[in-house]
This record gives structure tokens, sequence and C-alpha cells, in this order.
């Protein structure tokens, strides 16, 4: 398994720690990464686990829709450190460790930004 870049807590709209991300990818901004869930993930489990088979069963309606349900509920990230606040994202997919999303209303990171963005 590949070193993490930076580590992120996810969290659902109300603030409900729902997991642990350690990213290894970024570009531009798109991250990926490893997913670890917390006890509050059970709130939302059964919505990424329908994501995951509409996906791999290309029910191409179905993953509209819980596109739709997963962008509602307001993900957002508080890390690497806490100083950094809330880091609003979009296009969350779980699937079983495995996680992506996109950074919203933020600038794309670069190599030579990455560490900009992890002193933040």
């Amino acid at each position: 398994m590949k070193p993490a870049i930076a580590d992120f807590n996810l969290h659902d709209r109300v603030g409900n720690l729902i997991g642990r991300i350690a990213t290894t990818f970024i570009e531009g901004e798109l991250l990926l990464g490893k997913f670890a869930p917390r006890l509050h993930f059970s709130l939302h489990k059964k919505l990424f686990n329908e994501f995951e088979y509409a996906t791999n069963n290309q029910l191409f309606v179905e993953i509209d829709r819980l596109e739709k349900e997963i962008k509602e509920i307001g993900f957002f990230l508080i890390g690497p450190s806490p100083q950094m606040g809330r880091i609003e994202i979009a296009d969350l997919q779980i699937m079983g460790t495995d996680v992506s999303f996109r950074l919203k209303n933020q600038a794309p990171i670069t190599g030579e930004s990455i560490a900009q963005f992890l002193q933040k």
C-alpha cells in the first residue's frame, strides 16, 4: 500500500465523523485514497453499498439518483491539520476501503502546491 500523502476526517453535513481518509494520490482537484470507517459511517453505509452495486452493474439511472443523494448529505473534510477548517468536496465515492472525491471551490492541487495545501 502506498504511504498516505495526507490524512483527513470525513464528516457529514451535521458534523458526524464518518471516517478517516488517507490520501494516496492527488492530481489537480482529484484525490484518491483509503477509507477507514468510524461509528457514524453506519448512517450512510447502505447508500454507498447501493452506489457500489449500481456502479459494478452499470445501472446508470440508479447511479445518477444515488450520486444526487450522496451530494445532498453534504460531506466535507477536516484536516490534515485542524486549523485548515472545513474543506468542501464533491463526487464522493466510497467502495469498500477505496475512496475518491474532488475538491470543491478550491484551486486544483499541483505538485508544487501540495506542500502549501498540506500546510494550510
